[in-house]
């Protein structure tokens, strides 16, 4: 049942991403760069392009990020649309695709991680924090994402 959830959620966000576009309004204000990093199995992962959505419907935020040249990307949500810390469950989540192989904290009988939003600024649409997780594989290895940043990711209310 956490694989057919998994992969609803999956294409619920690949269709919610590329479905955007950026109206002109959304300019970026603030001069902080941005950017999205996480250490995965100790070894530093960087996104190239990330992007954040607020989904109304169902008051879930998701963050994704991808590495250019890759199929690589890394997504974390949450349920709601504020500062606070996220602890992982059936809602908060962390999942990864890292080459051919996809790692969720959802395919683990007992999640863990967390996401601490420090930044949620809906009129500057922006939204930062960290997070780390453990992401399991459907064959069952444990993939430890660890030292997670997003910083003043670009995000899009839905």
């Amino acid at each position: 049942m956490k694989k057919n959830v998994f992969v609803l959620l999956l294409a619920v966000m690949m269709v919610t991403f590329f479905s955007c576009k950026k109206d002109s309004s959304d300019a970026n204000t603030d001069s902080t760069a941005s950017g999205f990093s996480v250490k995965i199995q100790g070894t530093s992962w960087t996104g190239s392009t990330y992007v954040a959505a607020h989904l109304t419907f169902n008051n879930t935020t998701q963050i994704t990020a991808y590495k250019s040249g890759s199929s690589d990307q890394v997504v974390i949500a949450f349920t709601g649309a504020a500062t606070g810390t996220y602890t992982f469950n059936n809602s908060n989540l962390g999942s990864a695709v890292i080459g051919s192989v996809a790692y969720s904290s959802l395919f683990s009988d007992t999640p863990v991680g967390s996401i601490v939003v420090t930044q949620y600024d809906v009129s500057k649409k922006l939204v930062s924090g960290t997070f780390s997780f453990d992401g399991q594989s459907f064959a069952g290895t444990v993939y430890h994402f660890t030292e997670g940043k997003f910083t003043n990711i670009p995000l899009t209310v839905n």
